[in-house]
Formats: structure tokens, C-alpha cells, sequence
């Protein structure tokens, strides 16, 4: 059922707002997906599956229904909707005007804060969306709220030579990890993504991160449904004989694959167990047809805590090199809501 249409008469677009697609429009948000040149990863129309309840969908249709831009939306509560790298548009330079209609729909369907995490487009594209939202709307930025940093490696190198790119201590640790015999293996059964999201939760825990089992169980079946059934990505595990002591999902997107979540066993410290892990995921990813592999985050300085900043050596030991996103841009329904947002995410920084 269409939750909302609105009319966006100066530009000739329809803009609606659904909790789900029918087949046509599945089908052409999929369409836009391959055509859409930055990273956009999360924006699959069919990730929304993972997200589970939470997500909506945003379409922007021209007045020959052809859809010109589409957006997948998390809803983190009534009052909050997330855009992550999106919305998707086959040109980017039309990006800027594609976005406008998007946040005004999720405003008008009754969010007060639209958090928008754009994707990597070109300086002058951003600076033109920037302007475009400043002008409609009251905006602003919070410089500890989801500004996306990553790591970009090109994996199309012969193996020999990406090896010797990566750091001494990264190449030792992988001779290691051979010599312990550690195998990496495509996940191809659903059954062990149970497995997985135990030594997600394991791994959580040993960091005293909360984690539900349960919840965890169910979003990597959908995320194996995703990756794998579909097509969309790869999900790899590191074995000891026919224990798992790690694992990685990967989504694809164009010719780049981006890391969404992975886990290694605490009991295994000492075993270099990510090292060869990535590493071998560089040869599949490549062998599936990607050229570059985006390690999912990278934290800046100033702003990441000591967890982040050993995760962060870690992927600096493969030497990709470092993109900076666009901040995220925080668009409120009115001044009322952008000053209670704030003073919000104050409260909530003392109280941590």
C-alpha cells in the first residue's frame, strides 16, 4: 500500500513513500542500482530486507513514470529516518536535485530529523547539494555523528605484488596463518550463519558490546539471503580443521566490494586469523569481477577510541588508500527540532 504521493510541480517528478515494492518498481530501483556510479552499496532496493521492518522506500518518478532516483531509508524511531549513501540517481549531476524531493516526502510523512549520509560524489556536486538543502531547509552538522571515513584498495595487482604492498607485520602474519594451516572457505549453507552470528555475539561480548543472539541469527539469514542467493555478495569464513574462528560478508556494488561485518574468535588472539582472511577475500572478490575492495569505515582522528584506532591499524597494514566522504547533514523539520536534536545528543554524550 502507498504510504504517501506528493507532487513536486516546478520539476515534473511524483515522489512516493512505501514500506514495500511491488515488482515493477523492485525492478527498476535494481535497474538504477547498477547505474549508479558512487558508492551506494547499502541502497540496493532488496537490502531492505536485512533492515527488516524499519526500512521505506523512496521513489522519484518523472512524468513518464520512469523512476530518476530512489532512496532506502532506516527509521530509527517515528521522529528519525536515515539515508545512507543514497538516494540513488543514474547521473550524478543531477544528484542535487534529486535529494530535495526525497527529504521533503520523508518531512511531509512526519519525520522531524532526516539524517543524511551522502555517498562520495564529486566536490562540486556536493558543494551544489549543500546549498540546494541549506536553502530549503533548516540544516546542520554534528562532527561526532556518522562523518564516513574508508579505506579503498585496488585488488586487481598480480598476488605477489599486492602481497608485497601490504606492511612487514601484515605479510609475517599471513606466512603465520598458513603455517597454522587456516583455511578460508565460501559460505554456500545457510546453516552456518548460525554459527557466524555466534562468533559475532561472542566477539561483542568480549568487547562488552551488547548483542542478542537471536536478532543477530535472524539478520544473517536475511544477510546470506541477500549476499548469496541473490548474488549480491560473498560471505567468507576462516577454519582451523572444521572449526570457524572468523568471518566476512561482502556486498558488491559496480566493480567495488565493501566489507559490512565480520568477526574473529577471542579465544584465538594470537592467531592472525583477519589477516589471511581479507587477504583471500582480496582473490575471490577479484576473481568475482570486483577491482577494488572498500574496508567499511575508517575512523577519524579525534574521534575514534582505542578500539577503533587498532581496527584502524590493522586496515592501514594493507595500504588502501583513504577517501573522506562529505559530513553528514542533519535536515530538520523546523528550528524547534533541529535545537531539541541537539541538545539531545549533548545529554546523551554527558551521560556515556
Amino acid at each position: 500500500m502507498d504510504l504517501r504521493i506528493n507532487q513536486i510541480e516546478k520539476m515534473s517528478l511524483s515522489v512516493l513513500v512505501k514500506n514495500t515494492l511491488d515488482n515493477n518498481e523492485l525492478s527498476q530501483a535494481k535497474n538504477l542500482f547498477e547505474q549508479t556510479g558512487f558508492s551506494a552499496f547499502l541502497q540496493h532496493p532488496e537490502y531492505g530486507k536485512v533492515i527488516g521492518k524499519n526500512a521505506l522506500h523512496v521513489l522519484v518518478f518523472d512524468e513518464l513514470a520512469i523512476l530518476k532516483s530512489y532512496a532506502l531509508v532506516e527509521v530509527k524511531n517515528k521522529l528519525l529516518a536515515t539515508i545512507s549513501f543514497g538516494p540513488l540517481c543514474a547521473d550524478e549531476n543531477s544528484f542535487s536535485d534529486l535529494i530535495l524531493p526525497c527529504c521533503q516526502a520523508l518531512l511531509e510523512f512526519g519525520f522531524k530529523i532526516v539524517r543524511f549520509l551522502p555517498p562520495f560524489i564529486q566536490t562540486h556536486n556536493w558543494q551544489k547539494t549543500r546549498e540546494i538543502l541549506q536553502k530549503q531547509f533548516s540544516i546542520f552538522s554534528l562532527s561526532t555523528q556518522l562523518n564516513w571515513s574508508t579505506l579503498v584498495l585496488d585488488i586487481l595487482p598480480p598476488e605477489e605484488i599486492l602481497l608485497k604492498s601490504f606492511s612487514e607485520n601484515h605479510r609475517r602474519s599471513i606466512k603465520k596463518a598458513n603455517a597454522e594451516n587456516l583455511i578460508v572457505e565460501q559460505v554456500s549453507n545457510i546453516q552456518q550463519m548460525n554459527s557466524f552470528a555466534e562468533g559475532l555475539c561472542k566477539m561483542y561480548e568480549a568487547r562488552n558490546i551488547t548483542c542478542n543472539l537471536e536478532m543477530e541469527k535472524e539478520r544473517l539469514k536475511n544477510l546470506f539471503s541477500f549476499a548469496i542467493e541473490k548474488g549480491n555478495g560473498l560471505i567468507l569464513v576462516i577454519k582451523k580443521n572444521a572449526q570457524i574462528l572468523g568471518g566476512i560478508v561482502l556486498i558488491k556494488h559496480n566493480n567495488k566490494i565493501f566489507y559490512l561485518v565480520g568477526f574473529s574468535d577471542p579465544d584465538y588472539k594470537k592467531t592472525p586469523i583477519n589477516h589471511l582472511l581479507f587477504y583471500k577475500s582480496f582473490e575471490i572478490a577479484r576473481e568475482a569481477g570486483c577491482n577494488y575492495f572498500d574496508f567499511g569505515g575508517y575512523g577519524r582522528e579525534g574521534f575514534a577510541d582505542s578500539q577503533v584506532l587498532n581496527i584502524n591499524r590493522f586496515k592501514d597494514g594493507f595500504k588502501g588508500k583513504r577517501v573522506d566522504y562529505p559530513d553528514t547533514i542533519f535536515i530538520a523539520k523546523n528550528s524547534f527540532y533541529k535545537l531539541a536534536y541537539c541538545n539531545y545528543m549533548k545529554w546523551i554524550k554527558r551521560t556515556k
